[in-house]
């Protein structure tokens, strides 16, 4: 009986060092992300010279939550697509962006680099072949070696981020952190959320300033509190300024005033959007998103029209001197990602 204690405590103890030794592991191989990085500082004399534009938000779901995924993490069983269902996802997200190719700027959220859940294709890379006229500006927010859960089948290596794409050479594009208060250990697994500036000039002097966002989507709602604190202290400090302030993405938030129609408890048990305070910026700025077609479906189960339970989380942010022109949601049915592109036409007043 001794002998097997013996035998049962030094399992164990092997089991401790080894279990130590991947959190340290991982620990060391997540980026010492700042809490601000220059991504890009331009040379040239570019500038926007018109004051009415249009841009495309969408999250691309790193193309592989298509209307036939479900997904483990949301109530679903499945942890990826298919290598070959992921590759047509990627073509219909390029053919996608080539079509609306006339947008002035394209903010993409969840898009891959190298990551397992995706075979490892380097979906910045697809989209600028497909895309050349744009200039890429990629903000990582999603950097780990592996991910170990669930243990039957691990979602592994992720490398993911935010991607914005300008017609127009930028002065500047900027990283910047959101708040990260997950506790150890299990924020060395989660996403290190973040915004994307880019900053574009215009002829009067002031510039256009464009942020791409993703916030937390799998908290008890104080990180998103957080994030958008912060978010807000530096849109109206930009506003102050004298410049055009236009924030689009994930929000992981329904938009102020939203009444959700089509509600699913099963789908609610994992992830719960809560509609942003229409009181949170002052009077003046616009919230801006289709009203009639959602944008964003659940995931407890794959896609089937009007059983599905869809919800809106991508919108637009507008300072006062920004008007919004018109507004709809691509609908494709959920074909190659949970989202549906959102486009918006503005003029800058």
């Amino acid at each position: 009986m001794a002998k097997i204690l013996r035998y049962v405590l030094l399992f164990l103890f092997i089991l401790v060092l080894i279990v130590g030794a991947f959190l340290v592991y991982t620990e060391k191989s997540i980026p010492n992300f700042k809490s601000t990085e220059i991504i890009f500082s331009g040379t040239t004399d570019a500038v926007l010279s018109k004051d009415t534009i249009s841009i495309l938000s969408w999250n691309v779901g790193y193309c592989g939550l298509g209307s036939d995924m479900d997904f483990f993490y949301d109530g679903g069983t499945r942890m990826r697509t298919s290598k070959s269902q992921t590759l047509k996802n990627i073509e219909g997200v390029k053919d996608a962006l080539s079509k609306n190719g006339d947008a002035d700027f394209i903010l993409l959220q969840e898009v891959d680099r190298e990551s397992k859940r995706s075979y490892g294709i380097n979906q910045e890379l697809e989209f600028s072949k497909k895309l050349p006229a744009y200039s890429f500006f990629f903000a990582s927010n999603y950097v780990v070696e592996l991910v170990p859960m669930p243990l039957s089948n691990p979602l592994g290596k992720i490398n993911s981020g935010i991607l914005t794409m300008s017609s127009v050479t930028p002065k500047l594009a900027v990283r910047h952190s959101y708040p990260d208060k997950h506790p150890w250990p299990t924020g060395l697994f989660m996403p290190k959320r973040c915004f994307l500036e880019t900053r574009i000039a215009t002829p009067s002097g002031r510039d256009l300033v464009l942020v791409n966002t993703h916030n937390s989507a799998y908290d008890d709602g104080n990180l998103r509190k957080m994030e958008m604190e912060m978010l807000r202290s530096f849109a109206l400090s930009e506003y102050k300024k004298g410049n055009w302030v236009i924030v689009g993405g994930d929000w992981n938030q329904n938009p102020p005033g939203y009444v959700q129609k089509n509600a699913d408890k099963d789908a609610l048990k994992n992830f719960t959007p809560r509609a942003i305070s229409g009181s949170f910026f002052p009077v003046g700025w616009s919230w801006i998103w289709d009203k009639k077609v959602s944008s964003n479906r659940f995931l407890n189960r794959p896609y089937e029209e009007g059983v599905t339970m869809t919800t809106t989380i991508d919108l637009f942010l507008a300072s006062p001197n920004v008007e919004g022109l018109s507004v709809d949601v691509i609908a494709d049915g959920f074909r190659y990602s949970d989202h549906q592109p959102l486009r918006v036409k503005f003029v800058l007043k």
